[in-house]
């Protein structure tokens, strides 16, 4: 609010001629962004807007489980390194470098 109120104060002391050339500046500016920008087609009323991908998961897991709140549960797993190598397959952990991490 601050902003705009030394904005407004600053353009009401500037003489007719400059608050003109301000103005000019400001609209070729403006035209100059609509030139650049491509408006979004709007969509039309009869059809369903599609769902995001949450929206479809969360769909499905209510077909599948219609009074279950899986969604909203939090499951933590704890991964050692034999288990993110498939198991205690040795080569695995030989063939790949161990994780980096910036110090």
């Amino acid at each position: 609010m601050h902003r705009e109120s030394t904005f407004l104060k600053r353009l009401a002391d500037l003489s007719p001629a400059k608050q003109a050339l301000l103005e000019k500046r400001l609209r070729d500016e403006r035209q100059q962004e609509g030139d650049r920008t491509t408006d979004i087609p709007r969509r039309a009323q009869e059809e369903a807007a599609p769902l995001s991908f949450t929206q479809q998961r969360l769909w499905f897991m209510q077909q599948w489980e219609p009074e279950s709140a899986v969604y909203n549960e939090v499951v933590a797993i704890r991964l050692s390194r034999a288990a993110s190598c498939g198991g205690a397959d040795a080569s695995c952990a030989r063939d790949h470098a161990p994780p980096r991490c910036a110090a």
